[in-house]
Formats: C-alpha cells, structure tokens, sequence
C-alpha cells in the first residue's frame, strides 16, 4: 500500500514568523556576518539607519542605497549597499547588515568616516616660517586627512630642513582628535643645530686670484649652509669667468662635512680656453647687441655649436632690421686664445614697397591684404615694413584659407613675385592667384533634428553667403552638442555638401543629418 503523504499547511503570517526566527537565530550564532545577505524574501524594509559617530550627510546616503522603506530586500541588497558606501571615499570602515524588526527588517550601516583636518600647527620652527612648512606639508584645512599623507608630510618637512641646512632635524607628528571624525595635526620639530661653513675652498688652476673668485660669491664663511645658495654659488662663479671671456669654464661644487656641525664649501673650477670674439663688417648693429642675442653669461654650456647658433641669431637681426641679404660667416680657431670671429656682410636696407595680387576678381586687395604681416611701414599701428621669408609664407598659408572661407575651393596661390629696387631701397610683392568658381550656399536640409525643434541652435551657415568648410563643420558640432544637452550623448550630426552649376558660381546645399540615439538621464549620483 502506498504511503500517504503528510502535507502541513501553513497559514503566510505563521510563515512570516518562522523566517524571522530563522534570521534571528542565524543572527547570534554568527553564520550571518555583517554584509552578508540573509534569505529575506517577502521582508519589507521598514528602516534604514546609519551608525556613525562622526557627523554624516544621513539624507544624501539614503538617497544612494539601492532600496527604499517599503521594499522587499533581495539577494545582492546588501553587498550592492556596501559597494556605494565605499565608493563615497569618505569612510575607513563599512559595515552593512538586516536586523529583524516586529514588522519586517532594518538595514543598519555601521559607519567609520575618515578623519577631517580642522587645523595644521607646527612648532619648534625657527629658521622656516608656517607658509614655507604649510606649503611643504601640502595638508589643506577641511579634507580628509590619511596616516600615509601624514608620513610623506613629514618626509617633506624633513627633507627641507636637510636641504636648508639642518642635517639633523626631526619631524613628529601628533594628532589631536576633537570630536569624532575632526583632528588637528601638529608638527613639532627639533631643528637642532646648523650646518655652517666654515671656508670656501677654490681648486683649480685659475687665470685670477682665488680670493676675487670668493668675493663674487654671495656665500662666505660661518653663513649656513643651504643646498640652494651652493647651486647659487655655482651660477655666480660661471657668470664670473665668462664675463672675462672663460665661455667653456665648468664648476664643480660639493659640500664636505668637517667638525661637527661644520663643513667646506668646495669649488672645483676648470675655467677652459680664453676667448677672443670679435665682429667684422658690422655698422648697423653693434657688437654688444650681437653678443647678447645668446645670453652668454647664464647660458647651462657654451659650445661651438653655441657660436653657430649666435650667427644665425645675428643675421635673422639683420634681416629684422630690413637687411634682407644679410649674411654672417663664422669662423673659430682653437688658439689660444680660442678666436671665434663673426664676419657680417649687411648689404643694403631694403622696406615693403607695395603688395599688389593678379587674378583676384572675387575679393578685392584690401580684403586680401588685410590678414598679412607682409605691409609696407606704418607708424599706426607700428610696423616696421620689413621682408621675411618665414612670415611671407605664412601670409600665402593664411591667403589659401581665407579664400576657402570665402566659398573659393579651388583657390590656389600659384606663385609669388618679389623685386628689389636698389635705387629706392624698396621690395615690391606680387602674388598671382587663381580664384576658380565661387560657391554660394543656396540651401540649408536638417534630418533627425525634431528634438531641437523647441530650441534650435544658432548655426553660422546661412543661405546666399559663401560656402564656408569651417562653418559648416562648427554647425555639425553645434547640433552634436545640443542634442548632448538634451541627454542623447551618443548623437551622430553628419554634414553633406552637394554643388551644382549657377550661372558664375555654383550653388550648394548643405544637408545637416542627425541620429539621435538613445537618450540618457542621471541615475544615482555617488
């Protein structure tokens, strides 16, 4: 005979019972951890709480969990709760779990939040001032302040200290807790005793006395010392040696340790070959002009690529100075001394005389003119009339587009014709150009922009006016970021051009297409 099964029916409140004193006893044996997800279904959420010593934004974290009072708690509540926690970055500890309650279950987050930096303090403090050690701790009151950024503060602190001079300076960091999640840090620091310099060494065999070496310095003996002056010292005694023509003198500087708390400061001083430089030919620039287009004195290295450099300097000068056909030979003899001679061939001064085009029927001389930095002198606004190459070219470049931004695509510079008058001291420029077939915008199509309708943006292209590329490419942004603006961030604007003959022009219409996408709204914000 076949058994009878045995069926218990339970009422849903009864089963409601049960579930909770399941979730109770799993509670105190510990198999339900904090962050663990109970078993829950059917629970209503009927609380929501932070434990948190330190003042919370309790509102603003309710907003974020991924529940609400009324809800039924899911499988992945509770770990998806904690992962929004954590990611606000404003916590050291997370914990989050579900407490029976009479009508259903709390969720409790039990919180640690970082602590907030009141104020920074130091003490002991004599030879650096608060806003050079505040500067260098690099801690701002009102954010949050770790163990690890306290420790590279107190690196820094101590390696300036070291730096200054103060070889054995301590650092100790206290921190004072005024409520919870609120401290003050205080730096105190034992300086302890100096550094000093006890001599200035010179070393090396040196065209000058050793002691008009040390007074060029601006370091002397019982003076601390600090990393910043040594590299000082270095630069003055460079500047000191190529003032007398040394140009390839090298420095080597160290500070060695002595009696305690004292110590050498050491130069060792190569100051290399003397120099002779002289200039040839020059009357129109003088030679402390043309040796000071380098900055020979501060200059890291002189080499005779330096000297190579310095001749292209002083003819590009010529030529700034209307001295087109200027010319700099150079010439350097090992010597001694070493003999670096510049000769200068000035040739004649020559000003802009007049800049005429041939060809242009669509855009008159002015309009053409007037982006150009090729121009005859003028003293309103200055301008001193000179011929460049380098700038001639750049106008060319700026004539190219500004044809196209005039609707002439096809525009090109074919040449450009210059002629010196020696007599007149004059250069007269000519450009030659072909304008090709103007192009008029005669209509403007918009497909895909019906979410625009009730804010259209402002576009540039407009209908009887030249057809301008830029333009037309900044309207297709133009719609992009409209519809960004409106949500649909993944939009695609595309532009299409099509021309066709209209009597001496060619008349185009510019098709502006746009997909929208899918739109997309602000969720959570964490």
């Amino acid at each position: 005979m076949n058994p009878v099964p045995f069926v218990l029916r339970l009422s849903k409140h009864a089963l409601r019972v049960c579930r909770q004193c399941l979730l109770v006893w799993m509670l105190l044996s510990g198999s339900a951890a904090i962050g663990q997800v109970p078993e829950a279904e059917d629970q209503p959420i009927v609380a929501i709480e932070f434990e948190c010593a330190a003042p919370i934004d309790r509102q603003g974290l309710q907003q974020i969990m991924p529940f609400k009072l009324g809800d039924e708690l899911k499988p992945g509540d509770l770990a998806l709760a904690h992962e929004r926690l954590t990611q606000t970055g404003i916590f050291t500890e997370v914990a989050v779990a579900a407490q029976p309650r009479a009508d259903g279950l709390a969720v409790v987050a039990r919180l640690v939040r970082k602590a907030i930096l009141n104020a920074v303090r130091f003490s002991g403090n004599d030879a650096l001032s608060y806003d050079e050690l505040s500067r260098v701790a690099r801690l701002r009151e009102g954010t949050v302040v770790t163990e690890e950024q306290e420790r590279s503060a107190v690196a820094r602190l101590r390696e300036r200290y070291v730096a200054e001079g103060f070889d054995a300076a301590q650092v100790i960091v206290h921190v004072t807790t005024l409520s919870p999640g609120e401290v003050d840090v205080t730096f105190h620091i034992v300086e302890g005793a100096p550094l000093l310099i006890s001599a200035v060494d010179i070393e090396g065999t040196l065209p000058v006395p050793a002691d008009e070496v040390r007074s060029a310095l601006k370091v002397k003996t019982g003076d601390r010392y600090v990393r910043a002056k040594r590299r000082k010292a270095e630069a003055d005694i460079v500047r000191f040696f190529r003032l007398k023509r040394y140009y390839e003198v090298q420095v080597d500087g160290k500070w060695e340790p002595g009696e305690p708390h004292q110590g050498t400061l050491h130069f060792k001083i190569d100051p290399g070959p003397l120099f002779a430089v002289e200039f040839v030919g020059n009357r129109y620039l003088k030679d402390k002009y043309l040796l000071g287009l380098m900055e020979l004195e501060t200059r890291p290295i002189v080499t005779d690529g330096t000297w190579r450099e310095l001749a292209r300097r002083a003819r590009r000068a010529y030529q700034e100075a209307g001295y087109y056909f200027a010319r700099v030979d150079l010439r350097i003899e090992s010597g001694p001394p070493k003999a670096v001679r510049f000769t200068i061939h000035e040739g004649e001064s020559y000003r802009i005389g007049d800049v005429t085009f041939d060809g242009n029927r669509g855009l008159p001389a002015r309009t053409l003119l007037a982006p150009m930095a090729t121009r005859p002198p003028s003293w309103i606004p200055w301008r001193r009339g000179v011929f460049l190459d380098d700038v001639f070219d750049d106008d060319l470049k700026r004539l190219w587009f500004l044809y196209r931004r005039h609707g002439f695509e096809d525009a090109q510079i074919v040449d450009a014709q210059t002629r010196f008058d020696s007599d007149a001291h004059k250069v007269d420029v000519t450009v030659l150009i072909e304008e090709g077939r103007q192009t008029i915008v005669r209509a403007i199509e918009r497909s895909g922009t019906d979410l625009l309708a009730q804010r259209p943006p402002d576009l540039q292209v407009a209908v009887n006016h030249p057809l301008d590329p830029e333009q037309v490419d900044a309207d297709r942004r133009t719609l992009t970021d409209a519809f960004a603006r409106l949500g649909y961030d993944q939009a695609a604007v595309t532009a299409d051009v099509k021309t066709r003959p209209d009597g001496d022009t060619d008349a185009a219409t510019v098709a502006f297409a746009a997909v929208p996408g899918e739109q997309h709204r602000v969720g959570m914000i964490i």
